[in-house]
Order: C-alpha cells, then structure tokens, then sequence
C-alpha cells in the first residue's frame, strides 16, 4: 500500500540549491554512507522516499522541496491552515484586490490587479503571497505531527 502523496510525487524535482533536475529515489539506494538533506541539513532516512542529485551528490528530504510540497497541489477556492497565520484558515485567491496589501509573512506589498495567487484571510484581512505560506510550512513542517498534515493536506485535495 502506498500513501496518497508519495503516489503522486513527480520523478524529477527542482530546487534553487541545485542547477540539474532531483530524481526521487524509492528504493534500491546502493549508499553506505547516511546522507543529509541540502536544505535543513537533518539526515535522510533512506528508508523514506526523497530526491537526489547524482550529479552534485545532494540530496533532498520532499518536504523540503518547496514545489512538491503540501501547497503545490492547491487549488482556487481552497482553505487550508498555515502555520504563519494560525488564527484561521487561509483560501487560495487571485491578487485581483483594488489595492495594494502587505503580505502578514515577508511584510512586501502584494500588488493589487496582478495577475497571481495569494492567500487571504477573511476574517482578520490577513494577505500572505503564495510563496510565503509555503515557505513557512516547510521552515515549520518540523511542528506538526504527520497526522495532522496528512489531515490538512487530504482536505485541500478532496475538499
């Protein structure tokens, strides 16, 4: 049996620390040597799915690989919970706003009439730019427990 996400992961993956594509490595992993993740620089368990670059010789726990992780599959409409915003859900919008507003994360201005996605909360006008939700998740993946994104992540799937 194979978890839904893990099913879905692509085969080849970008990071911004490495110039070639990551393969996704599922089993047959030949190295005797533990390896460590580029990013968070936490051990891989080899036992686990996760990206390499043969290469480079780097290697990438999929959480930490921010287009594969659980905001990629997001869709319009969406409510999901972040952890930069923990007061309420945030929905996946289009920054189609009248103004201009001041992402909650970064504090840069979100452009108003641009034609790109953003969270919003509704209930505390709350704006964070897409990516700075997902770089949130992945700086805080390490505070909730897999049940919980496992929960969060089906819900913006089958929502």
């Amino acid at each position: 049996m194979i978890h839904i996400g893990c099913a879905l992961l692509p085969k080849k993956a970008r990071h911004k620390f490495d110039k070639h594509h990551l393969e996704l490595v599922t089993s047959g992993w030949a190295e005797k040597e533990c390896c460590f993740c580029e990013f968070c620089e936490e051990d891989i368990d080899q036992k686990h799915w996760f990206y390499h670059c043969g290469e480079c010789d780097q290697s990438f726990h999929v959480k930490c690989i921010p287009s594969v992780g659980r905001l990629s599959r997001v869709k319009f409409g969406s409510t999901v919970d972040v952890p930069c915003h923990p007061r309420h859900p945030v929905v996946l919008t289009r920054m189609f706003m009248e103004s201009n507003q001041r992402c909650g994360y970064c504090k840069k201005i979100i452009p108003g009439f641009v034609d790109d996605m953003a969270f919003y909360c509704s209930e505390c006008e709350f704006w964070i730019h897409f990516g700075c939700a997902r770089d949130s998740c992945v700086a805080n993946d390490g505070q909730y427990g897999r049940t919980q994104l496992w929960y969060e992540y089906n819900r913006t799937l089958y929502a």
